[in-house]
């Protein structure tokens, strides 16, 4: 299991929520707590099933210093994987709404040494206004947000499945 407190749920609720939510392509939510309480401690953590494998990051960067690009084939099962993974996350549960991924980049990409891809971190930015936060303390993901998550976007538009999208072709391109 890996932990990772430096993505918290804004709300303990929407943690349990994505739990609840199974895919072969979401790497699946193991368990929910709160640290110890010590200085500099906020908030929840999510634990979530280890995958063995590399984030998409490592694998482009890996094809960058080859000087070769995936293959077709395997690019194309990926980014399929990556589809799929973001329908069970919009798939709306009983008497609950779709949740939205919000963070999709390469770093959030899971490859399995299996070959399958999984999303991780999904749904933890809570908030268009927490994604932004993040984007400011971490370099490369303004470039996956989708226009209407940006201050001086139309911010009457609502904010839906489609940034998620946007955000996937920008790390598929």
């Amino acid at each position: 299991r890996t932990f990772d407190a430096n993505h918290l749920p804004a709300e303990p609720e929407r943690a349990r929520e994505l739990a609840l939510r199974s895919s072969p392509f979401l790497a699946a939510v193991r368990g929910l707590g709160l640290p110890e309480r010590r200085a500099g401690d906020e908030g929840a953590f999510v634990a979530c099933a280890y995958v063995d494998g590399e984030s998409l990051l490592a694998v482009l960067g890996r094809c960058t210093q080859l000087k070769r690009p995936p293959p077709l084939a395997v690019a194309l099962s990926l980014a399929l994987d990556a589809c799929a993974g973001l329908t069970a996350l919009h798939r709306r549960g009983l008497g609950s709404a779709p949740m939205l991924h919000l963070a999709v980049r390469p770093s959030n990409l899971l490859v399995g040494y299996h070959g399958r891809l999984q999303l991780t971190d999904a749904s933890l930015a809570a908030s268009p206004e927490q994604l932004l936060l993040d984007a400011a303390f971490s370099p490369g993901l303004a470039q996956f947000i989708a226009p209407e998550l940006l201050p001086q976007g139309d911010t009457d538009a609502p904010v839906g499945a489609s940034a998620d999208l946007y955000a996937l072709a920008a790390v598929l391109y």
